[in-house]
C-alpha cells in the first residue's frame, strides 16, 4: 500500500511540475498573432478591409522593415477594398506601434458616402436584341438602379451575359463598351 501511495504521489508530482513547466513557457513566449484594429466601418466593409489588407497577413515574428513598408502600403489597400463596395471617398487615420514582442496597426476610417448606380445603360445588338431571355435579364439588371455600386454586381453582370449568350448558341458574341463611370 505504501508502495502504491508513493507512485500515486509520484505521478501527481511529475504532473504538476509538467504544468507549472507548461504554464512557465506560455508565460514567456512571445504572441504569434499581432493586432489590427479597425474602427469606423461596417461589418462587410471591415471584413473587406481585413481581407484586402497585405498587413493583416503578417505575424509578430514580421521583421519590422516588411511591417513598416505594408503598413505604409495600406491606405491603398484599404481604397481598393472600399472601392469595390460602392465607397469613393475614403479617409483613413493610422498608427503603427511596434514593440520588442509585437506590433499593433490601428486604423480609425470612414468610408463616406457609398456611391448609388445612377444609371444603367444595356443595349443589345444583334439577334440578342429581340431575344426573350436577355432582354429579361437586361430587365432585371436596369431594375438595380439606385443600388449601392458593388464592382462584384458589376463584374456578374458581365458574367450573365456571357453564360447566357454561351448557353443560347451566340458563340461568337462579345461587349463592345463596358463602363463604370463615377462622379
Amino acid at each position: 500500500m505504501a508502495v502504491m501511495l508513493r507512485k500515486l504521489y509520484f505521478l501527481q508530482s511529475l504532473r504538476l511540475n509538467t504544468l507549472l513547466i507548461v504554464l512557465g513557457l506560455l508565460a514567456f513566449s512571445q504572441p504569434t498573432c499581432a493586432e489590427l484594429n479597425i474602427k469606423g466601418l461596417d461589418d462587410e466593409a471591415e471584413t473587406n478591409v481585413r481581407t484586402t489588407l497585405a498587413l493583416s497577413k503578417e505575424a509578430c515574428k514580421t521583421p519590422e522593415w516588411k511591417i513598416r513598408g505594408l503598413f505604409d502600403k495600406a491606405d491603398a489597400d484599404i481604397d481598393e477594398a472600399l472601392r469595390a463596395l460602392g465607397y469613393y471617398h475614403v479617409v483613413v487615420e493610422k498608427t503603427l506601434t511596434i514593440k520588442p514582442a509585437c506590433w499593433l496597426a490601428e486604423f480609425t476610417i470612414q468610408a463616406g458616402e457609398r456611391t448609388l448606380i445612377q444609371d444603367i445603360r444595356i443595349t443589345l445588338i444583334g439577334a440578342a436584341a429581340m431575344d426573350k431571355d436577355f432582354m429579361a435579364l437586361r430587365e432585371t439588371l436596369i431594375a438595380q438602379k439606385n443600388q449601392p455600386l458593388r464592382h462584384d454586381f458589376y463584374e456578374s453582370i458581365k458574367g450573365k451575359f456571357n453564360t447566357l449568350a454561351q448557353d443560347q448558341g451566340y458563340l461568337s458574341s462579345q461587349f463592345t463598351e463596358k463602363k463604370v463611370t463615377h462622379r
